[in-house]
């Protein structure tokens, strides 16, 4: 009646031969592949690449740890800006981020080209820069702007 036999499991989280196999391959790929310095060398581009970014008023700052990027917004200093429309935007033009509380949240794969670091930050300035065109509307009513 069992169907699971022993060393078998339904567990996406299991302890497989092959889970565990590749739980002891990852901090060897990490020290191989020195993820951990790309990790950083990313971060640092994209700091650098926002830094502009601090002097918008309802941006609060541009936070980096590693591949983790965090931008805090202050929604409505004197506009009408809110974190949401800025996601639309961005999802829009290809880039795809989240919200967590009135912050912008981006973990990205550590193995980007800087290419694409440029790329991404492009995006977000856009999105940034066009969100106070909306005027109190949100992005899915005027959508055709963005396209």
């Amino acid at each position: 009646m069992a169907v699971v036999k022993l060393y078998e499991s339904g567990s996406t989280f299991a302890h497989t031969p092959m889970a565990i196999v590749a739980a002891d391959a990852t901090p060897h790929t990490l020290d191989e592949e020195d993820m951990v310095k790309q990790a950083h060398e990313i971060g640092k581009k994209f700091a650098a690449l926002t830094e502009l970014l601090k002097s918008y008023l309802y941006i609060g700052s541009v936070k980096v740890c590693g591949a983790d990027f965090s931008i805090p917004i202050n929604e409505n200093p004197k506009g009408w800006v809110m974190v949401h429309w800025i996601v639309g935007l961005r999802l829009a033009k290809g880039l795809l981020m989240y919200m967590l509380e009135r912050r912008l949240k981006m973990s990205v794969l550590i193995v980007m080209t800087d290419e694409q670091v440029e790329r991404d930050v492009k995006i977000i300035r856009e999105a940034i820069n066009e969100v106070t065109e909306y005027d109190r509307a949100s992005p899915g009513e005027v959508w055709h702007k963005v396209h």
